[in-house]
C-alpha cells in the first residue's frame, strides 16, 4: 500500500485481514496504553505520593518523577506502528492571531498514514460494519 492511507482502502471481508489488522490494533494498543500510563505517572504519581504515601521526602517523589519521565521518552520512541513503523503524526494549523503550523505525535490515531493499517479498534469494526452494509446494498 504506499502512499496517503486515507485514500487507500483495505477489503475487510477477508477473514485473514480482519485478523491480520486486529492484530495491528492489539500490539499498537499495548504500546498507547504505555505511553498514557507514563503521562499519567508523571502528573498524578507526585500527587499520590506526596499525598497517601512519602511525607515530607522530596528526594523519593523528585526521583519518581525522573523514572516516570525516562520510561514516558522510550515509550514515545517506541509508539509506532506494528506495521511499518512509523510513528503517528498529527498536523495543526491555526490562524488567530498569527499563522501557525504545529507538527506532533497523534495520541489518537485511527489509521497509519503511511501504510493505512489500523491503529484503531472501534475505527477497524466501524469500517467491517460499513462493507458488510455496502456488501448487502450491493455497492
Amino acid at each position: 500500500m504506499g502512499g496517503n492511507a486515507m485514500l487507500s482502502r483495505i477489503d475487510l471481508s477477508s477473514d485473514e485481514v480482519k485478523a491480520e489488522q486486529s492484530v495491528n490494533v492489539a500490539i499498537f494498543r499495548k504500546r498507547q496504553l504505555r505511553v498514557w500510563f507514563g503521562f499519567g505517572s508523571v502528573f498524578l504519581g507526585p500527587l499520590v505520593l506526596d499525598a497517601f504515601l512519602v511525607k515530607q521526602n522530596d528526594a523519593v517523589i523528585v526521583g519518581f518523577v525522573f523514572v516516570s519521565i525516562i520510561f514516558v521518552v522510550f515509550a514515545v520512541l517506541l509508539y509506532k506502528c506494528p506495521n511499518c513503523a512509523t510513528q503517528p503524526l498529527s498536523v495543526s494549523c491555526s490562524i488567530a492571531d498569527e499563522a501557525r503550523y504545529n507538527k506532533g505525535v497523534h495520541p489518537l490515531p485511527v489509521r497509519c498514514m503511511t501504510c493505512g493499517f489500523y491503529l484503531s479498534g472501534r475505527a477497524l469494526k466501524k469500517d467491517i460494519q460499513r462493507q458488510k452494509q455496502a456488501n448487502l446494498h450491493g455497492h
